[in-house]
């Protein structure tokens, strides 16, 4: 009777480090996330940065620009972070505005190794503050 016991047991616990293992692995999955902008339903983008001088530059991008900004931030890895903690300043500002014009504007912010888009922060695995320095050359 006792060993029947100690085999269940060992069975349950098992079974339940398995169902906890997987839960979190399955967590982390979900949590990692590439923007999906489709440059098609855009009408316009303003790009600021503080990089180049002391007060921000800005400019707004040109059609023909479009396609290479939005498949650059499509190709950042993202990881969600749980701390919503903003840094002070940002290399880059987007201000992405859309030809329906009832949807809100969409707000991107890169920092360091992090992107904020629409108050959500995200953590850039493959992200060099030089990406986008050209649009101010």
């Amino acid at each position: 009777m006792m060993m029947k016991f100690k085999v269940l047991a060992t069975i349950v616990a098992v079974v339940m480090v398995g169902f906890i293992l997987l839960s979190c692995s399955r967590k982390n999955e979900d949590s990692k996330t590439k923007l999906k902008i489709d440059f098609d339903t855009i009408s316009k983008i303003t790009v600021t940065t503080q990089m180049t001088e002391d007060k921000p530059h800005k400019i707004e991008v040109s059609d023909s620009e479009w396609k290479g900004i939005f498949d650059k931030l499509n190709s950042f890895n993202l990881l969600k972070k749980k701390d919503q903690e903003r840094k002070k300043g940002w290399e880059y500002f987007f201000l992405i505005e859309y030809k329906d014009t009832k949807k809100p504007p969409m707000h991107i912010s890169i920092s360091d190794n992090k992107i904020i888009v629409d108050n959500t922060v995200y953590e850039i695995s493959n992200y060099n503050n030089q990406d986008f320095l050209y649009l101010f050359k």
